[in-house]
């Protein structure tokens, strides 16, 4: 993970939401409605969330007010200016080479948390590691352009860990699960990815005999979400190391109230990438009478079954 550049890219929406109109819950139902429908059938009103958001193309400019007015129906300029925001990530503005990847649809319903983030993590990292000045303002004083590098040469080296060059890890018999959150709005859901990619490149090709990424649907940021987001992929590590049983799929599950004993919601099986979980196209009242037929016939070994 690039922290430097995470902590500075989580400053990027605020940069522009400081000055401009934050509705207290961006974007309205309306707004997730309408970017999950093309992306995905596994609608909003299911989810709130896209299962593939990585693959989904969406233009926020499609949501915006007609009329200066505001709406809850609608983008205003301020509030399409922070989407595009999050959504673009870190750019060089000289260059326009992309520095550090913005947030996929799916992560809109904890936007209004990123608000006063910098306060809690960059502003400080900034202060006190790098400018070595209590009255440096990340949001005013960072240039993307001149101090990206200076800022790794200068510290990166003791809070990033992001090299792809795993080869001493691998030649030990590492095995290696990293999973992402698809509704993340923390950590940008295509670093992991991004990453995947240059480990790939970095070792000359294929990988996944002892590195494999799990993306989790619906998921927050460390929990919580509209999807399934319980899962362990610690039993899947130990089984792939010590019995050398690759893991092909981690069972995700969601309990109603987000609570183990409301009972289990669904589940779904996580896939390594390239692939990724899908929901069957079948319906709401046949999944559940599915998952509750298999609950039942399993109920003694208290498993966690997928759709």
């Amino acid at each position: 993970m690039s922290w430097i550049l995470l902590q500075r890219v989580n400053d990027g929406p605020d940069l522009v939401s400081a000055s401009v109109e934050v509705s207290p819950n961006p974007p309205s139902i309306s707004y997730t409605t309408a970017h999950s429908q093309p992306a995905t059938a596994w609608t909003a009103s299911k989810t709130a969330s896209s299962p593939a958001p990585l693959n989904c193309s969406f233009d926020p400019a499609t949501l915006a007010c007609p009329t200066s007015a505001s709406s809850l129906s609608c983008l205003s300029a301020s509030q399409l200016a922070t989407a595009r925001a999050f959504y673009s990530g870190a750019v060089d503005p000289v260059t326009h080479e992309q520095l550090y990847p913005g947030f996929v649809p799916g992560s809109e319903l904890t936007w209004a948390g990123e608000a006063g983030i910098y306060e809690q993590f960059a502003t400080a990292i900034f202060e006190n590691t790098w400018a070595m000045n209590l009255s440096y303002d990340p949001l005013a004083d960072f240039n993307f352009h001149t101090d990206v590098k200076k800022v790794h040469d200068g510290l990166g080296v003791f809070i990033d860990a992001n090299s792809p060059d795993l080869r001493r890890f691998h030649a030990r018999g590492g095995k290696l699960i990293v999973s992402q959150s698809l509704a993340d709005t923390i950590n940008p859901q295509k670093f992991p990815l991004d990453y995947y990619t240059r480990v790939q490149t970095a070792l000359g090709g294929a990988v996944d005999q002892w590195f494999r990424l799990f993306h989790v649907p619906g998921a927050h940021h460390c929990g919580g979400g509209p999807g399934p987001n319980y899962f362990d992929p610690v039993p899947a590590l130990v089984d792939w190391f010590e019995a050398a049983a690759a893991p092909n799929r981690i069972v995700a599950s969601k309990f109603n109230d987000d609570e183990f004993a409301g009972g289990l919601n669904r589940s779904m099986p996580l896939c390594p990438w390239p692939k990724i979980a899908m929901p069957p196209p079948i319906s709401s009242a046949s999944r559940e009478r599915s998952v509750k037929e298999r609950l039942s016939d399993r109920a003694a070994s208290k498993e966690v079954l997928p759709y």
